[in-house]
């Protein structure tokens, strides 16, 4: 989102997580740039600055985590000022993407307009009574709130009246410019093929793809993505044969790994504060290729059919679509042009006049 809102001709400067110690053990690359405080320029309007590293446990809720962050802000706060000063910009608008416990920092921007972008519960905590706490306080101080489900928007309305359903989307030039650029390194795994794109983490459900590549010889798994967060389990799941560990690659050469696919996936770990996310950023790119969709029950998906993605809530389930998918191919193909339009339909150009038209109504109703 932030590279769609540059494109459209605004300037952007994007803070970055901050890296915690474990992952500096674990080679995370952001802990040279959070050190030193680098700010580098992605796009002509788009900047990316890195903050500083984070206390453990400063982002839980309750005492502690109040203590930590507190101890934090100033240097985080020192970190934005310069950034700001470097680029010469005062901020109109002011986005806290996820983690709504950092509501804190918003104070560093009184004239701004403040937004909280919810987009999705999956990665944020654990759903403990004093994290809801500290994001119905985060609601509570910012002038809107944007949800990417509607199940979120009418869970966070009654903390914030200025609550609005805006979904993920896709950049159809990404994957116009892009579909036709196939990699040699897929072409050589042979078919069929079930592609996931993504960081592979704890959300990962390694268990399972372990399970169901066992159980499907034939079936290719390739997984493309970072892994040094959960490097132990999905180095034993690329010891299998047919299992590829391919590796984080550029965004512009996903496209080409989604058109050589015959089935994308969902593999995620249920976790209870994943039923609220809805559908999850990465649906409209798998969508726009047409590809059939695999995935496990870890969300409540918000789609107008429900067949567009099939969910499959058992190991089981998983192999039995597998083994007969290839008598059903032909099924697929109402589902696969369903699939485009649903996704051509959902852009990101479509999403930013979307939050503009919001916006602006807010700065006018405040002045």
């Amino acid at each position: 989102m932030p590279m769609a809102w540059a494109e459209a001709g605004n300037h952007i400067l994007l803070l970055e997580g901050s890296p915690y110690p474990n992952h500096f053990m674990r080679g995370d690359a952001r802990w040279g740039p959070s050190l030193h405080g680098q700010l580098r320029r992605v796009h002509p309007r788009l900047h990316v600055g890195a903050m500083p590293p984070a206390f453990p446990r400063m982002l839980k809720g309750g005492l502690m985590g109040n203590a930590l962050r507190a101890l934090h802000r100033p240097l985080d706060q020192r970190r934005i000022r310069r950034y700001l000063r470097v680029l010469g910009w005062e901020p109109e608008i002011v986005v806290l993407m996820q983690e709504p416990v950092r509501y804190d920092l918003l104070e560093l921007f009184p004239d701004a307009l403040r937004v909280y972008y919810c987009n999705d519960l999956y990665g944020y905590g654990h759903g403990t009574a004093n994290e809801f706490r500290e994001e119905a306080e985060c609601c509570r101080r910012v002038d809107v709130v944007f949800t990417t489900s509607d199940i979120l928007r009418r869970r966070l309305l009654p903390h914030n009246a200025n609550t609005f359903h805006i979904p993920h989307a896709v950049d159809l030039a990404w994957w116009e410019s892009n579909r036709n650029r196939h990699p040699a390194e897929m072409e050589r795994i042979r078919r069929p093929r079930a592609l996931f794109t993504g960081a592979l983490t704890a959300r990962i459900d390694f268990a399972l793809l372990e399970e169901v590549a066992g159980a499907c010889p034939h079936w290719q798994f390739v997984l493309i993505g970072p892994y040094h967060l959960a490097e132990k389990e999905a180095r034993r799941l690329g010891a299998l044969g047919n299992c590829h560990l391919l590796g984080a690659k550029p965004h512009e050469e996903i496209p080409g790994y989604l058109a050589l696919a015959d089935v994308l996936l969902f593999p995620y770990a249920g976790k209870a504060t994943a039923q609220h996310c809805g559908l999850p950023l990465k649906f409209y790119e798998y969508a726009i290729s047409g590809q059939p969709i695999l995935s496990t029950d870890f969300a409540q998906l918000e789609l107008p059919n429900p067949d567009l993605v099939h969910v499959a809530r058992s190991p089981q389930e998983w192999v039995d679509f597998l083994t007969h998918f290839e008598r059903h191919r032909e099924q697929q193909v109402v589902l696969t042009r369903q699939r485009r339009e649903l996704a051509e339909r959902n852009t990101y150009q479509a999403r930013i006049e979307q939050q503009r038209g919001i916006l602006s109504h807010l700065d006018r109703a405040s002045r």
